[in-house]
């Protein structure tokens, strides 16, 4: 099974991993629906399976939409012997532009089999993606080359409990693939060639680079529930669970890992492989609508949606192997954690749909994104602030089975500049003083069990996000 998916996402997107208001792609299901519970398309296998009972007949919904991200960094200067920012500040760096672009995708079937009172579904969708490429010096610490993607195979099951109660149920298996590529300053643990300065972010030989190649097979479910109040008023909502592993309550991959780094004895760079092993979550998440009718082709829905970001605190790398094993790094090199800090999220959106029996239609669609990474947290790889996300989506019917729809999403992100950044390598520095002394010292805490002595992330970020989205929606 795991080959055939792979095949899949090979020809759909670059491996890449959105949720949705935070740092991950992508914002809109598909680039084409708002993704709210109360809307009866195909997409509801993912927002709410509970409204394809009010899908008659058999559907089938395909949207393709590439999505563009672009990225501004401006680090703040730092002073060489402290690694952080302040007065007599000797290492600046230039403003740095990159991107995070997925392409995005979403596969859905329902029938209810010429009845009323079961439908299934089954759809195929990617959220929580990231594929970035930075070859910038100045973000190196925090980001090089990072690839994530949670590739969703999802079966629901819609139930007509009431004429005017429905409920769904639904499972996903998940493959998850995770590669990434980081450098680390030797200098924080210590162990710096001959020859190398007393301080901070020298780079060249200092500078070591770590990659890892990661997948695993997860799971998830999800419930809902949709509800006619009045012929002019419907309540719906979700519930969809965090994924996990098939032994644990947590992601964990794993695969292949390798440090290239300057060796004295050999003279010159060397690399060392071995096995990598990966542990992170993805959240959780909660969403609630009412829909309003307003006249014949005029509806309303205000949605509010629940990420439980808070679970996603690090990623934790693992590397073991006998060439590890056989050279002078010890566990403080290998088990490696990057502190991400996220934070709970709810987010509200208001969107209006127009309808008429000519086969056109529109959708517009305002979400209010609160930050999902404190301030204090974010980095190259965790860019986030308040936002807004707009979008636009039509639909025009070719034939009486047959619909196109065609939609544009923007997002805007307030600039964030981050001051006081959370990530402090002197921490790690202090660790080294106190002889690696985890049980004691609140610095070798935070630099060996929650990543948080990295190179610090103070500076100015922009964000600004591109979605179209192209589908079509065929009913027989």
């Amino acid at each position: 099974m795991k080959s055939w998916l792979i095949t899949l996402v090979l020809l759909l997107s670059p491996l890449g991993a959105k949720g949705w208001a935070n740092s991950f792609l992508p914002r809109f299901i598909g680039g084409v629906d708002p993704g709210v519970p109360t809307h009866v398309t195909p997409t509801g296998i993912v927002t709410n399976p509970a409204v394809l009972g009010y899908l008659k007949g058999t559907n089938i919904a395909i949207y393709y939409s590439p999505v563009y991200q672009s990225l501004e960094a401006d680090r703040a200067s730092i002073l060489s012997s402290t690694g952080n920012p302040g007065p007599g500040a000797d290492i600046s760096y230039p403003g740095v532009s990159y991107s995070n672009n997925v392409t995005d995708y979403f596969f859905g079937a329902s029938t209810d089999f010429g009845q009323d009172r079961v439908t299934l579904g089954v759809a195929i969708f990617s959220p929580f993606r990231q594929d970035f490429s930075n070859p910038s010096a100045p973000l190196r610490y925090h980001l090089i080359d990072r690839s994530i993607i949670n590739l969703f195979v999802t079966s629901v099951l819609a139930l007509k409990v009431h004429r005017k109660f429905h409920i769904g149920f639904g499972l996903s298996y998940v493959y998850t693939k995770i590669n990434m590529e980081m450098v680390r300053d030797r200098y924080l643990r210590g162990d710096v060639p001959d020859g190398s300065a007393d301080s901070f972010e020298q780079g060249g030989k200092v500078d070591e680079k770590i990659a890892i190649n990661t997948e695993d097979n997860n799971l998830g479910f999800q419930f809902g529930f949709y509800y006619m109040m009045k012929k002019w008023l419907f309540l719906g909502g979700s519930y969809r669970s965090k994924i996990r592993s098939l032994d644990s309550g947590y992601v964990r991959t794993k695969g292949t890992g390798s440090i290239t780094r300057w060796s004295d004895a050999q003279g010159g760079y060397v690399t060392l492989l071995g096995k990598a092993t990966l542990r992170t979550t993805f959240p959780e998440s909660a969403n609630i609508g009412i829909k309003m009718r307003f006249s014949r082709n005029w509806w309303g829905d205000l949605s509010l949606t629940w990420d439980r970001w808070s679970d996603h605190q690090k990623l934790q790398v693992l590397l073991s192997g006998n060439d590890f094993a056989n050279s002078s790094l010890t566990n403080w090199d290998l088990s490696i954690n990057s502190y991400r800090g996220f934070q709970d999220v709810f987010a509200p959106q208001l969107s209006f749909f127009f309808n008429q029996k000519t086969g056109f239609s529109f959708i517009t669609s305002l979400r209010y994104s609160p930050p999902a990474t404190p301030q204090r947290w974010v980095n190259p790889a965790a860019v986030d602030n308040h936002a807004i996300d707009f979008m636009l989506s039509t639909s025009f019917k070719l034939f009486n089975f047959m619909t196109i729809r065609v939609a544009y999403t923007l997002e805007y992100m307030l600039p964030v500049t981050v001051k006081d950044s959370g990530f402090d390598p002197g921490l790690a520095r202090t660790c080294l003083d106190n002889h690696i002394d985890v049980a004691w010292c609140d610095e070798c805490l935070q630099t060996m069990n929650n990543g948080q002595a990295l190179p610090s992330a103070a500076g100015t970020y922009r964000k600004l996000t591109h979605q179209i989205g192209v589908g079509l929606h065929v009913k027989f």
